[in-house]
């Protein structure tokens, strides 16, 4: 493990079982939506407040249904305009005479979807859907939902009072999110295969647009393949080699004849596997509904029996870091412990 990195400097320690992993039916308009995840070192606490919030998200959902003026400003696509501060929430901060926030949770759903939109990941609670929320602070910067800001967010405060440590996703820029770190138990043969497997996928090129190993489709044994192709080639591997795949071998040489690095990567990507793609202003995008399971960043290491993840990134976490939990968990690997970080804590500018 010379070489890897945990983004956390350490092993991570947060047990993961399998029985509390939940994926959340996914939406396309969920990733323009944030999340606030509470990690919790009492499950007991984190129990309570599951139920405890469960409630009042069916209440503020039952509040706006009745007051059509707040949910038209709930429902307001300009993210300048604030979240009304919903009576459920401020009430329960009252009793407990805590700190009343500007402005409201801002959660998009129904009141009969708020027992599903506590979701649980081991010893954290995340809820998502939430509508962004910016106030300028006196120093002209945007507020995010982070405990260091005088202003906070009320799932902040409510999740800290359970003894939460808060983390969110979703920034107006993108630049702030949630970083994994991921290790589990699993047998030699195992943890070879998914270290190269996973190797294979985070070292190809990005406008590949490749499935990563735990996508619904799978990948076939010629875009395993391709990928060993392309990353060997890519790497200054020898360009005549009896088991590289033919048309990714010459699509590698005619690189250079291509219009753009989204026109050649459409076209290569198709033999590595590729998510669904749309056309946007004469580029390639993945499509919405493919973005939440894909990933950004990862370190990998196999040693010991112990499958090591660093530096995982995501998309939208509450959608990738399950989905990459339960490939594992199929392959057979067991005794999961993670660690979720802000990014902006870890980055080094």
């Amino acid at each position: 493990m010379d070489n890897f990195m945990f983004a956390l400097e350490r092993p991570p320690t947060l047990p993961l079982e399998i029985e509390s992993l939940f994926i959340p039916e996914y939406r396309p308009e969920d990733r323009f939506s944030m999340t606030v995840v509470g990690t919790f070192a009492d499950l007991g606490k984190l129990m309570d407040a599951a139920q405890e919030l469960q409630g009042i998200l069916a209440r503020c959902a039952a509040w706006y249904e009745s007051e059509p003026l707040a949910k038209a400003q709930l429902l307001d696509a300009d993210i300048d305009a604030d979240i009304p501060l919903e009576p459920p929430i401020a009430d329960w901060l009252t009793a407990r005479n805590l700190a009343i926030p500007p402005v409201g949770i801002g959660w998009l759903g129904k009141e009969a979807e708020a027992k599903d939109a506590v979701v649980r990941i081991g010893s954290s609670l995340c809820v998502h859907r939430l509508k962004p929320c910016y106030k300028k602070l006196s120093n002209g910067k945007e507020f995010y939902y982070d405990a260091k800001y005088d202003v906070h967010h009320p799932l902040v405060v409510f999740f800290e009072e359970f003894g939460g440590e808060v983390l969110g996703e979703g920034d107006c820029n993108g630049h702030d999110g949630i970083v994994a770190d991921l290790t589990c138990s699993c047998s030699d043969l195992v943890g070879n295969h998914l270290e190269r497997e996973l190797w294979q996928y985070n070292c190809l090129d990005y406008n590949l647009y490749a499935l990563p190993p735990w996508h619904p489709k799978g990948i076939s044994l010629d875009q395993v393949r391709a990928r060993e192709t392309f990353n060997r080639l890519s790497n200054g591997g020898d360009a005549e080699h009896p088991d590289d795949h033919p048309e990714v071998a010459k699509k590698l040489k005619q690189r250079s004849s291509f219009t753009s690095a989204s026109a050649w990567g459409i076209d290569i990507g198709f033999h590595v596997g590729q998510l669904q793609v749309v056309k946007q202003d004469e580029n390639w995008r993945i499509a919405p509904e493919e973005i939440p399971i894909s990933t950004n960043t990862m370190d990998i290491c196999f040693e010991d029996q112990t499958l090591s993840l660093g530096w995982i990134t995501f998309d939208t976490f509450i959608y990738g870091f399950p989905s990459i939990v339960n490939y594992l968990a199929k392959h057979g690997c067991t005794n999961f412990r993670y660690e979720l970080v802000d990014f902006g804590q870890v980055r080094e500018d």
